[in-house]
């Protein structure tokens, strides 16, 4: 199993958990308000920043997250943002 963890879900990342879209890629729909948020895949117990993340931010210990950030649109409007995250991991070794 994969799963997100950042400051979207309080670091939790039993709370969101990916599904396979084959070819090793993993994917995860999510509903974000505009802002800045930091994240990593857990795979296998192991905490990943995303390889295809635009920014990275170092965490301490030598560790990274992911840096994704959402623009505002238009108002009255609700930003919906999928992207695929990359393991380097094959869904059968997952």
């Amino acid at each position: 199993m994969v799963w997100l963890a950042g400051t979207f879900n309080r670091w939790q990342p039993w709370d969101t958990a990916m599904r396979p879209a084959g070819n090793g890629l993993w994917v995860k729909n999510l509903l974000l308000k505009a802002g800045r948020y930091e994240y990593c895949i857990v795979a296998e117990g192991t905490w990943l920043a995303d390889p295809w993340a635009y920014g990275f931010v170092e965490k301490g210990f030598g560790q990274q997250a992911a840096v994704l950030v959402v623009e505002p649109i238009r108002p009255g409007g609700r930003r919906r943002y999928q992207r695929p995250a990359l393991t380097q991991h094959s869904e059968q070794k997952l």
